[in-house]
């Protein structure tokens, strides 16, 4: 058996870092990264192939979410901005471009935009950058793959448009580097801050209220999720549903009331009055199978919590809403 040779083990060696620094990106939520391809024809090659076609299909995936699930779950947030010259140079960045690409202010300066992109994106910019010239600065959308350390690529969404002076005449290129988030980490965010401000706002409560920290109300948005996103099925116990979340109902119990106003089962049956409300305006499906739909066991219960909520039985929503639109007081 040959030894092979050390230059090909330190290629191996390095290919197999890239693989594991991308696995740990995947692990961490940064699905725009790549592995750049080799001329190799061996495990390693293939493994490469199966990680970026993977990529490809999660990050196509959180887009096609972003349209289907709302409210959306997922948004673009303008990440890193380059203003290039007529020749297509960087003359000037954000500062964030240096992190973005790993170069020195130094190095960033003067630098061709070519010089940034991975050979996959060369030719698309090439054609794309000629064609916003033609338009005279109307923007373009474009996915652009970039260096990101040695042999690993990061795929970025990027929106390409020019500046234009008094006269109409093209002078400088703008590229604007899109970075992809979840909002479900703003809302998180925005849980945190919205305990906080309870805290202080009810220093002196009536009642007892016992304090939630960020990560119990991360746990109580999944279950506010997962309830909006059940409405047809049953409820579990408050019991069972806190274990299912890895909390207990104690927990389940007074932070949901702290967060939402509403204990959960009364949180329930608002949210799916407002579901069937909405489908009597909008839709055409028989109120029996609206009712069955959003979870009630018969059309009489459906009926009579309706009547109570709104003032209104379901058939006189329909009827109403077909002649005169919605009825005021019921949500559209």
């Amino acid at each position: 058996m040959t030894d092979r040779p050390h230059h090909i083990e330190d290629v191996d060696a390095e290919r197999l870092k890239n693989i594991q620094e991308i696995l740990l990106e995947i692990a961490s939520g940064n699905l725009s990264l790549r592995i750049q391809r080799t001329e190799r024809n061996d495990q390693l090659e293939a493994l490469a192939t199966l990680i970026n076609m993977t990529l490809e299909e999660l990050r196509n995936s959180f887009i096609h979410q972003a349209h289907v699930h709302p409210p959306d779950a997922y948004g673009f947030l303008g990440q890193t901005v380059f203003l290039l010259d007529p020749m297509g140079r960087i003359e000037s960045f954000t500062p964030n471009a240096m992190e973005f690409t790993g170069l020195s202010q130094e190095e960033l300066t003067g630098l061709p935009m070519e010089g940034l992109i991975g050979p996959d994106s060369r030719k698309k910019w090439k054609s794309l950058y000629e064609g916003v010239y033609r338009d005279q600065g109307r923007g373009r959308p474009l996915v652009l793959s970039f260096g990101k350390g040695q042999g690993l690529l990061q795929k970025v969404d990027c929106l390409i448009s020019h500046t234009i002076d008094r006269n109409g005449f093209t002078q400088k290129t703008i590229v604007v580097c899109f970075k992809i988030f979840r909002r479900d980490k703003l809302r998180e965010k925005e849980l945190s801050v919205q305990v906080s401000r309870y805290r202080k706002a009810n220093t002196a409560p009536k009642k007892k209220m016992y304090p939630i920290n960020s990560q119990d109300a991360a746990l109580l948005w999944k279950i506010h999720d997962h309830i909006l996103n059940n409405l047809e099925r049953p409820l579990p116990s408050l019991i069972e549903l806190a274990h299912n979340f890895g909390t207990n109902e104690f927990k389940l119990k007074n932070g949901f009331k702290q967060l939402y106003g509403d204990t959960v089962f009364r949180f329930l049956l608002k949210e799916r009055l407002k579901k069937a409300s909405v489908l009597i305006q909008h839709s055409d499906l028989p109120i029996k199978r609206i009712a069955q739909i959003t979870g009630f066991k018969s059309m009489a219960h459906f009926s009579r919590s309706f009547k109570k909520k709104y003032g209104y039985p379901p058939r006189d929503l329909r009827k109403g809403g077909q002649k005169n639109g919605p009825i005021q007081g019921v949500p559209d």
